[in-house]
């Protein structure tokens, strides 16, 4: 049996982790998984907030997830575990899983699993996008499920305090875990040398890779991710979402607030945007 490595993307909401899981698991034997972490909660299956699943399945019937509900007292970790036994079943030779939680939190059970040598890895591709985009990205998303909005410039700070929080745990967590930063916008405009960059860092052939033919041959059991994961027309392809750029109010506040703009400034060139 071959014990796959894990791809665990972090980062904040809106900044690109379904198409970044679908460009990854569209090279052979590398499976999406989408957020594993929202499939733990046996109150999202019990309450009928699970989504169907983007191989087209409902969540019940996925060849995947349908027979993962967790049962009642089960540790995560051994969830996990059935997870992992699942995947082998349904594709051996698999050599990669994508997760997409994004949260610092829902990497713990794959380090367990790792301490258990049942996994042969963890690669952390921490993801961020400018945070101009991101504020715009973050209205839209409360306008349509009905949240209470705020001025663009208090999500910039929720931003910050975010890529502080991430940045924090990336250099202080005692399992030293290996990250690569990758930002949204170059996954968009140099997206041939991003995959090839990061390629080299979880260990895989990055030669002769079509990822436009990859993006709609990839195998991903997504439940809970963006919307696109049930859209192919949307997912097959790469678009930049640009209106941040025609609004005002969103580029002053983010040039105003030094602290925002040079960490921004700072992800964007770590993230291999030049």
């Amino acid at each position: 049996m071959v014990k796959p490595a894990v791809i665990y993307i972090l980062g904040t909401g809106h900044s690109g982790s379904t198409i970044l899981q679908y460009l990854l698991a569209g090279r052979p034997n590398i499976i999406g998984l989408g957020e594993v972490r929202q499939l733990t909660d046996r109150r999202n299956w019990r309450q009928g907030l699970v989504e169907p699943c983007s191989c087209g399945a409902a969540v019940e019937t996925c060849s995947l997830w349908g027979d993962l509900e967790p049962v009642a007292a089960e540790l995560s970790v051994d969830w996990y575990k059935r997870v992992l036994s699942k995947v082998s079943i349904l594709y051996p030779g698999t050599t990669h899983l994508v997760d997409s939680s994004k949260s610092t939190k829902s990497i713990h059970p794959w380090l367990k699993l790792l301490d258990e040598d049942l996994i042969s890895g963890i690669h952390a591709l921490y993801l961020v996008r400018d945070v101009r985009g991101w504020a715009v990205s973050d209205e839209t998303t409360r306008k349509r499920k009905g949240r209470p909005p705020q001025p663009l410039f208090l999500s910039m700070v929720d931003w910050w305090k975010n890529q502080k929080l991430f940045l924090r745990f990336l250099k202080t967590n005692e399992k030293n875990i290996a990250f690569l930063t990758v930002s949204y916008e170059s996954l968009i405009f140099r997206t041939d040398a991003q995959l090839s960059r990061i390629a080299d860092f979880v260990g895989i052939n990055g030669d002769q890779f079509n990822w436009e033919d990859g993006l709609k041959k990839a195998v991903v059991h997504d439940v809970w991710g963006n919307r696109m994961k049930n859209d192919f027309s949307t997912r097959s392809r790469l678009t930049y979402d640009d209106r941040w750029q025609y609004r005002m109010s969103a580029s002053l506040p983010a040039i105003l607030l030094f602290p925002i703009w040079r960490m921004n400034q700072k992800l964007r060139r770590d993230g291999g945007l030049i």
